[in-house]
């Protein structure tokens, strides 16, 4: 396969114009995100059977021919575990890549392993071993070397072998239209868009709590997720999950039972303790029929 690493708009555009041809192309994403709310952009790969490119956005300012060929609905734009590059992409352009396909979910239909990463599914199919040592690189720094390239690389490298399998396995079980509500979902812009009135939903233990103490998540999640947002800082910067459950739990009345929770950082009582404080209140005057509830089991 023929590799580019691109860093000019007219090589952008050439290259969007070839894959253009293509019935596919796979796409992956490096960024950064350790010391940010929104991910930082840092390296673009994308493949057909025949190429490969790497785009730097770093050094690109207009990725206009990148969104003009993820309109495009001849080509079907294949990632793998999708969610994070969605989120990436809707950032940049305002819309996502359509038609896609996804082969994490893909191969969970097809038997090859629920939430299977991509370097297990390609050693599972392909019966290739892959390269993780530069998994945490800082995709930032330039200039990139060779061996960070032709990692980055086999990220859609394989992705391409993968999906016409993957594509042919479904036919012949005649499950082709199995996945359309999953890639449906996975290709809905508001899937991407920040609601902090929703944030509570991604705290790990929240399983654990019900009721009014779920309330107080809500309003607590959602003051946390506005300052991350505002701040374009990390939410655990701002206040750890763990921090949050227990604030939910206990209900401390005054700044002296929020500084009695275990392991409460000093400068969160110090800085914002009153702000926690009135969202426990407005969670205990909320009507009860405007708790939030977890979402039933499916049977």
């Amino acid at each position: 396969m023929k590799t580019r690493f691109i860093t000019q708009t007219a090589d952008l555009e050439q290259l969007c114009q070839q894959l253009s041809q293509s019935e596919f192309v796979t796409v992956d994403t490096e960024f950064v995100r350790e010391q940010t709310y929104y991910p930082q952009l840092a390296l673009i790969q994308i493949a057909d059977q025949q190429t490969i490119a790497c785009i730097d956005p770093l050094a690109i300012d207009d990725l206009t021919p990148l969104k003009q060929l993820f309109r495009n609905p001849a080509v079907t734009k294949v990632f793998h575990a999708a969610g994070q590059d969605m989120e990436i992409f809707y950032l940049i352009f305002g819309e996502l890549p359509q038609p896609l396909f996804d082969t994490q979910i893909a191969a969970t239909v097809l038997g090859q392993g629920e939430q299977i990463g991509y370097a297990n599914l390609v050693k599972e199919i392909l019966g290739v071993d892959l390269d993780k040592s530069h998994s945490r690189t800082n995709w930032l720094q330039r200039p990139l070397d060779p061996k960070q390239i032709s990692y980055a690389e086999d990220d859609v490298r394989y992705l391409s072998q993968l999906y016409p399998l993957q594509l042919t396995a479904l036919e012949a079980q005649g499950r082709s239209d199995w996945l359309r509500d999953d890639f449906a979902s996975l290709g809905n812009p508001i899937r991407y868009q920040s609601n902090p009135d929703m944030a509570w939903r991604k705290i790990k233990g929240l399983n654990k709590l019900k009721g009014l103490q779920l309330a107080v998540l809500q309003q607590l999640s959602a003051w946390r997720e506005q300052q991350a947002i505002d701040k374009d800082k990390p939410r655990r910067w701002i206040a750890p999950d763990v921090i949050m459950l227990d604030i939910a739990k206990l209900r401390p009345k005054d700044t002296t039972a929020l500084g009695k929770i275990r392991g409460i950082p000093a400068n969160l009582v110090q800085r914002n303790g009153d702000k926690l404080l009135q969202c426990v209140r407005n969670a205990e005057t909320m009507p009860k029929d405007e708790w939030p509830s977890l979402p039933r089991l499916k049977r």
